[in-house]
């Protein structure tokens, strides 16, 4: 993967869209202030479609966008691979037309967890050597840097298509955990991409 994210571009209904090429695309969609996913997931499902329906070269209605529970979005009989994340008021998508991709974000609210919490959270999802990082840092940076390390965990979960699971060391090698990579979001969010 390079170093570098691909630009994160906001969707707009109106945009004129080019076919995607072969490299990989991100594209954020603003949604409701609301943790009720319902209208994103239509949103972004309506994006999807309008993005993939130039790529494609058939109209947004013709474009066989699945899903299935635990799954996540997927195209029927193509090997473009697809990741969404939600949060409240943005979403992401992330397209891969050469094969598997994960993306994840999280929003940059106050932590609903005390801090003690946090970091036996950290250890117990992230691994000791990421919560020992966390915990090394000043108590006002914790929940940033979780954020960042769970974004990146999440992104390279689904990019494997593994379920999240409590933390073993094994996880870390089988994760390649050091191949995803920050992406440049508007203020008060934060979000990662993996690909192969």
């Amino acid at each position: 993967m390079a170093n570098q994210p691909p630009v994160v571009r906001p969707w707009v209904e109106s945009t004129p869209l080019a076919p995607l090429g072969q490299e990989v695309r991100v594209f954020s969609v603003s949604t409701p202030q609301t943790t009720q996913r319902d209208t994103a997931r239509q949103l972004v499902r309506q994006a999807l479609r309008a993005i993939l329906a130039s790529h494609l070269g058939c109209p947004a209605a013709a474009v066989p966008l699945l899903s299935q529970p635990g799954l996540g979005l997927h195209l029927a009989g193509e090997k473009i691979g697809l990741s969404v994340s939600h949060e409240a008021g943005l979403s992401l998508i992330a397209i891969n037309p050469a094969g598997a991709v994960g993306v994840d974000i999280l929003k940059l609210t106050a932590p609903a967890l005390p801090d003690d919490e946090l970091l036996r959270l950290a250890r117990e999802y992230l691994g000791k050597t990421t919560a020992q990082q966390i915990a090394s840092l000043p108590p006002s940076q914790h929940w940033l840097a979780f954020a960042e390390a769970w974004t990146h965990l999440e992104a390279q979960l689904k990019w494997r298509g593994r379920p999240l699971a409590e933390w073993f060391e094994q996880q870390q090698a089988s994760l390649e955990y050091g191949q995803a990579i920050s992406l440049q979001l508007p203020e008060g969010y934060v979000g990662a991409l993996a690909i192969g």
